[in-house]
């Protein structure tokens, strides 16, 4: 069961355009996520497999 004391925040990520570069780079609470991508489509397909990962290592506490 979940409750306020166990419950774990609300993380974000969003895009942000490099216009030097030509790139969409993330933005995140994801600590450890940097993801980088030459079009939004590429950004949205890149992130998830990248996030998923690192929000299980440093974003998640253990069971008791």
């Amino acid at each position: 069961m979940r409750t306020l004391a166990n419950a774990q925040p609300d993380l974000l990520c969003g895009p942000c355009w490099d216009k030097e570069a030509g790139v969409f780079y993330s933005e995140s609470d994801i600590e450890g996520l940097h993801v980088e991508a030459d079009t939004l489509e590429n950004f949205r397909e890149a992130v998830p497999a990248f996030a998923a990962e690192l929000i299980v290592s440093n974003h998640m506490n253990a069971c008791p």
